[in-house]
């Protein structure tokens, strides 16, 4: 009879314990909606994301001096780029002269400022002004001879131009927009349900080192862009692969591949993403970048060790003047220390708090704010799990998930007729089946830094 009793009871606890996770899991995910334009979270105090402190760092960067470009051909809207017009390579960027620009354009441009009918763009201070909505240039305004310079990246936001960059002739071509960004006015967030859509493993190396991945990346932006969708990008900044004896530095290499996936990366910015870094190499020994871990019990476990791998980083990301905002650890293999290390660093850490509260949005006492992804992510390029939970998920769920933008590039044909910039996607193509999920179900998309806004 007691053994009876003890193994009946047993049974319950088993029972009982799992409902409880399956309970947690399911809907303890923080009940969060977005109202006025805000967003709100019951398990997420304000006041105190408002306490905290990054810590301090001071990197000192030095960009080697503009020098012109001899071995890569422009067209402009069709038109070749005269012989007389020298483009740069500076930070990383290609530069054209503005005025130059400017005329093309029908613009005009004088004591740092850009006219056209009723747009005035000052380019006289650090941040920019388009009439009066400010912008942070990808570039600067730089000056080389007594001439001033524009970077591509600036065009493209400042023109309503997408440029492709083409390794197989090393040519750019700068082509019309569909999408006027400049124009376009800062939107509140709608009311609706909490989503978070997250680009994984985004390097210069593997997929996207290619140009006409980075072209196609810059069609899924824009597709996102039209909808009105926030996403948000995980950058390893250095792509490493032993094998292949590969070690991409993009603070040191200045290929025609990586000056076009900085420009990529400038042009996700300027489509409402924002970049986070996923560890520094997101590999350790013998591993490859995006394969191996980097922050684990076993990789980079010191303090000092681990502080190097963040710093380097970030040190990647201020060289490069790409702003990141986040930070996810590789395969979310941080020990506790190395995530309150991250801590130091970074507010937002997009990945489990730990194993017990994997999906819950955890807000620590040092005003971190650990971000799950209870939706998970597409495996095996199949996307309806996540369409069926974003359709009957509970109430004020939060629709956080991440997949791999490599998986989407073989759904987009690229067209530049007469041209325009003119990407469509087929009806396997996973980002536009998200787009229908997210819109029919009322989610909208956020950045992790709307949780304080």
């Amino acid at each position: 009879m007691k053994k009876k009793l003890l193994y009946l009871l047993g049974i319950i606890l088993s029972l009982a314990c799992l409902y409880g996770v399956i309970f947690y899991f399911s809907f303890f995910q923080g009940d969060a909606y977005i109202k006025d334009g805000l967003v709100h979270v019951n398990a997420v105090k304000k006041d105190g994301l408002d306490q905290y402190k990054p810590i301090q760092t001071d990197y000192k960067i030095s960009l080697p001096e503009a020098r012109p470009l001899s071995d890569v051909s422009f067209t402009i809207l069709g038109t070749e780029l005269p012989n007389t017009i020298k483009p740069l390579l500076y930070g990383k960027r290609y530069y054209l002269p503005i005025n130059y620009i400017s005329n093309l354009f029908n613009f005009t441009y004088q004591n740092k400022i850009l006219k056209h009918k009723d747009i005035t763009i000052n380019l006289t201070n650090k941040t920019w002004l388009i009439n009066e909505k400010s912008y942070n240039p990808r570039g600067i305004l730089l000056n080389y001879n007594n001439i001033d310079y524009i970077s591509l990246s600036d065009i493209e936001y400042l023109f309503n131009k997408t440029i492709i960059f083409d390794d197989e002739h090393k040519s750019i071509a700068i082509l019309n927009s569909s999408l006027n960004k400049r124009d376009a006015k800062t939107l509140p967030l709608k009311d609706g349900k909490v989503a978070l859509l997250r680009f994984e493993d985004v390097t210069a190396g593997s997929s996207f080192e290619s140009t006409l991945s980075q072209a196609k990346f810059k069609a899924m932006a824009d597709s996102l862009y039209k909808n009105n969708l926030r996403f948000n990008v995980t950058w390893i900044p250095r792509y490493v692969n032993p094998e292949k004896k590969i070690d991409n530095d993009l603070t040191t290499s200045d290929s025609f591949n990586n000056i076009g996936f900085i420009n990529m990366l400038d042009y996700l910015i300027n489509s409402n993403g924002q970049i986070g870094l996923h560890g520094y190499t997101h590999q350790a020994g013998d591993t490859s970048s995006a394969v191996g871990s980097e922050l684990t019990k076993t990789d980079n476990s010191t303090d000092a060790e681990t502080r190097k791998v963040i710093e380097s980083a970030i040190y990647t990301a201020n060289y490069l003047n790409i702003p990141v905002y986040f930070f996810e650890s590789p395969h979310y293999h941080a020990t506790a220390n190395q995530k309150k290390i991250i801590g130091e660093y970074f507010q937002y850490q997009y990945e489990p708090y730990s194993i017990l509260e994997y999906t819950a949005l955890i807000q620590t006492s040092n005003g971190n704010l650990f971000i799950p992804t209870p939706l998970s992510y597409v495996k095996n390029r199949d996307v309806t799990p996540i369409l069926k939970k974003l359709k009957s998920s509970p109430p004020n769920f939060l629709a956080s998930m991440f997949y791999h933008p490599s998986l989407e590039l073989d759904y987009i044909t690229l067209s530049t007729n007469n041209n325009l910039f003119k990407p469509t996607f087929n009806e396997s193509s996973i980002l536009q089946k998200l787009i229908k999920g997210f819109k029919e179900n009322d989610y909208i998309t956020i950045h992790p830094t709307d949780f304080n806004n």
